[in-house]
């Protein structure tokens, strides 16, 4: 068993680093891009679950870094104990997480990935969650609750991309968003805040938002890249590439408006065998077991 917290109170620059299970490899990159780092993370893996979350202390809001901080304390301490945390364990560890921020504002991306390739993934707020399948395609698994989005005049997305609806936090009801899946070995996670998915390429036709995800340029940043150390270096040194250049490109159909901010993203990438391989093991160790217990009559 082993967790690991990366908090923004306690972030210089930046942070990278990375852990391996049987069934799974994780990555993990926060880097500081305010006076204060408001990216908080934490990394919880055992021999049957991943737990992983990305935090994004919401700018221009006293408190980020404390808010993201306490958040990811509680929701860790929530989860890591539960074999196998369900959509209720999920929500509740929201509600603990929202109910013990005293300041400031988080938003969050939160993913579970069990043993037998299952995973669930949950948020509040924009920070995202993707699926990568093993040739680089990515895929987001979670919308991203903004004010702004597909159908958004382009200058109206760019002057409130930041504005969130929810955050653990906010007095008032929060929008959550949950999402199920199953990876086969070799395809990953991701989880990103928006120091990230501001800094992709969106797509526009006519002046109007048509994709804001990021998913193809996404894509691209993974390429080839094959284990979780290398698909978080990639897109962190992009990343921070183009937050360095200013880009600023706004060509027909495609826009690329660079934006400096906090920066945090994990990799969990699936190495085992998934649920049909998993439910055949199983039951090769039940044969045995039994052989054995024959034997032993």
């Amino acid at each position: 068993m082993k967790t690991v917290k990366m908090l923004g109170t306690e972030i210089g620059s930046e942070t990278r680093g990375d852990v391996r299970e049987a069934f799974a490899q994780v990555s993990w990159f926060i880097r500081r891009g305010h006076n204060v780092c408001g990216d908080s993370a934490f990394v919880h893996m055992d021999d049957s679950k991943v737990v992983a979350a990305v935090l994004d202390g919401v700018s221009g809001e006293p408190g980020a870094d404390q808010a993201s901080s306490v958040a990811a304390v509680a929701l860790v301490n929530h989860l890591k104990n539960i074999a196998s945390p369900d959509k209720n364990d999920i929500q509740n560890a929201f509600v603990k997480a929202h109910s013990n921020i005293v300041f400031g504002l988080t938003t969050v991306a939160l993913a579970v990935i069990m043993k037998d390739g299952r995973f669930l993934c949950g948020s509040v707020g924009d920070s995202m969650a993707y699926s990568v399948e093993t040739r680089g395609t990515a895929r987001p698994e979670l919308p991203g609750a903004r004010i702004v989005g597909p159908g958004s005049p382009l200058l109206r997305y760019l002057t409130y991309r930041n504005v969130v609806p929810a955050a653990l936090g906010m007095q008032k009801d929060m929008e959550m968003c949950f999402k199920r899946g199953e990876l086969s070995k070799g395809e990953s996670v991701l989880l990103m805040t928006d120091g990230v998915t501001d800094n992709l390429t969106i797509y526009v036709e006519n002046g109007v938002v048509k994709d804001c995800t990021g998913a193809k340029d996404l894509g691209s940043i993974i390429g080839d890249a094959k284990d979780a150390a290398s698909v978080v270096r990639r897109i962190g040194d992009e990343i921070i590439r183009r937050m360095d250049a200013k880009f600023d490109i706004r060509d027909p159909g495609r826009v690329l408006v660079a934006k400096k901010d906090d920066v945090a993203v994990i990799c969990v990438r699936y190495t085992g065998n998934g649920i049909v391989g998993e439910g055949i093991r199983q039951a090769s160790k039940i044969r045995r077991a039994s052989k054995k217990k024959r034997k032993d009559l």
